[in-house]
Parts: structure tokens; sequence; C-alpha cells
């Protein structure tokens, strides 16, 4: 092969490196800087994108939690969590990320899936925008707020509450008057990603959020190495939070939330935690209880199991049962 012929090769593969970058720097598919908006710029992006919903027998402002998808966006597991909470009492926010950038599913998997587009440093200025819209709505109650983020959404609420225990919001949002994250008292995370480029080591969460996170140790999309990691320098740095390991896999998008999940709080006691699932996310763990008790739920799958605590003090538990057909909700 003569020298040429590899010069040219090369130059050829630099060309299109080059002009792979470009299409990426032209269609904001980079994670590295994050675009500039005000917050009412960032009200205005998301509301035609967000769905609220509250219970139809509500008498009063009810507690709400806003809802935060995977890297693929929207799937089915979003409407079956919010229907459960509906049931409990609670309202729902359910933000669109992805289709308020105008993000396809083919786009999200081969751009946002991997971290080409919207890290979870710009998609945490989605909260600061969801918690706007949770207080121009009067029927829902400001000051009880959670966080629930699946994946690239748990990434997403992981850099908020970073943020947040600066004491600053998203960099890039602007004209914001209240303190960050202002009314949230909980936040939960479902197998969230804890690698690179996740800005959060656990050390700057808010004293005031309890963090609830549950893990698929057998994850291979999003391993749990880094979020042990994360969580055990967040309980070093004294912050509060539960971390509930032992799932095979990610829960299936068609699963209802869990009917119970039993474990050791290991920040407080090692006394066994046993409630309704609703309850334990919302109550127990998120300290934001509904005016009115969860009622009880029966489901066709079975009960799983965690144990909160560090994985090299748990057992694996089944993974919860799948429709078949129906994808994961990463």
């Amino acid at each position: 092969m003569s020298a040429n012929t590899i010069l040219r090769g090369g130059l050829a593969t630099l060309i299109l490196l080059l002009a792979g970058l470009g299409g990426c720097a032209i269609g904001q598919a980079t994670g590295i800087t994050t675009p500039g908006r005000d917050i009412a710029e960032q009200v205005a992006l998301i509301r035609p994108h967000t769905t609220i919903e509250i219970p139809a027998d509500a008498q009063a402002p009810v507690p709400a939690a806003i809802l935060l998808h995977g890297c693929g966006g929207l799937r089915q597991v979003q409407p079956d969590y919010a229907t459960a909470l509906l049931e409990a009492a609670y309202g729902v926010i359910t933000v669109d990320s992805n289709r308020a950038r105008g993000i396809g599913r083919f786009a999200a998997m081969s751009q946002v899936c991997t971290a080409l587009r919207l890290w979870g440093r710009e998609r945490a200025a989605d909260i600061e925008a969801a918690l706007m819209l949770a207080r121009e709505d009067p029927r829902i109650d400001e000051a009880r707020l959670a966080l629930i983020g699946w994946s690239h959404g748990g990434w997403t609420v992981l850099d908020a509450l970073d943020y947040a225990g600066e004491g600053r919001v998203s960099p890039g949002l602007a004209g914001v008057e209240t303190p960050p994250l202002a009314g949230v008292r909980s936040a939960i995370l479902l197998y969230p990603y804890c690698g690179f480029p996740v800005r959060a080591d656990g050390r700057a969460f808010p004293s005031d959020i309890a963090i609830h996170a549950i893990l698929a140790e057998r994850d291979m999309v999003a391993p749990t190495g880094d979020c042990t990691r994360l969580f055990d320098r967040a309980e070093a740095a004294g912050h509060r939070s539960i971390m509930s390991p032992g799932l095979a896999s990610p829960m299936p998008s068609t699963s209802r939330l869990p009917r119970r999940i039993r474990g050791w709080n290991t920040m407080r006691t090692r006394q066994p935690v046993r409630a309704p699932a609703s309850s334990i996310f919302l109550t127990t763990t998120c300290a934001i209880r509904a005016e009115r008790p969860p009622p009880s739920r029966r489901s066709g799958s079975r009960r799983s199991r965690a144990w909160t605590g560090s994985t090299r003090r748990t057992r694996p538990a089944a993974a919860a049962p799948s429709r078949p057909g129906r994808p994961l909700p990463h």
C-alpha cells in the first residue's frame, strides 16, 4: 500500500470525524456545553411537553411527584407509575425532556443514550422549570414535592441535587429567584446512571432532601458500582439517603410499583422497613404524606425484595416479571 493511499485514507477518516463533530455541534448533539436560557424560556420549552395530572377527588392542594424518563424518552413505565400515584392521592407532573428538544426515538438512542447529547447537568434545568409549573398550579402543594428519575432521569436528579447542595441551579439557567429545588422533599432514583460524565459525587447533596435509590445489581446499562461508591460518599458526608440494591435487572416498563419493599435503613436503624410501594416511596422515604392513605393494591407480579445498604451486605432477589413484547424503559 502506497504512502499516498494511506494519507488519503487518513484524511478521509479525519474529514468524516470532523463532519460528525460538526453535525453534533449544529444539532446540539453534545453534552459538554449547556444552552443558556432564563427560567421563563426554560418553562416555555417544556410546557407543551409536560403533563400535569391531579387525583379526581382531590379536595385540597396535593403533594406531587415530577417524573423524569430515561434516555430513550417516555415509556410505559411512566404512565404506570402515574396511575399508581394518582390512586394514592398524589399529583403527577410528567416531563418529556426529549420531545421538548425535538429528539425522537432514534436520536435519543443514538445521541442521548450515548452521552453525545443532553447531559444531566443540562436537563437539570427541566426540573427547575417543572417546579415553576407546579407553583403555578393551585391544585398542587408546592411545599411537598418529589423527584422520580429513571436511568438518565436519575442522572439528571443527581446533578440537580449536586448543584442545589452548592446553592445554585444548572449552569446556563438564569433568572431563578427561588432557592434551588425549593419545595422538593425527596428524590427517588430508579437504576440511575452514576458514572462519567455525571457531575455529582454524593458529598454535596442538600441535607433536607431524602434520597432513595433502587439499583439493579446486574444492570449492564447503568452498573451499580459507581452508584454504590457515590452513596457511600454521601453517607460518609452525613447526607440522608437509602439505597436498595437487589434486583437482577431494571424494572420492566409494564410493571406497576412493587407492592412491598423490604430492607434496612442503613442511615438510622437496622429495623426492617415494610410498606406499600407508594407509601414507602412518597411517605416513609420522602416525607410528603398525602391527605388520605394510599389504597391497597393487588398486583399480578411477584413481590420484589430489596435490601438497603451496600451491595457487599446484600443478596440478590428475583427481578420483577415483564409482559412479553414490551421493551425495558431505558
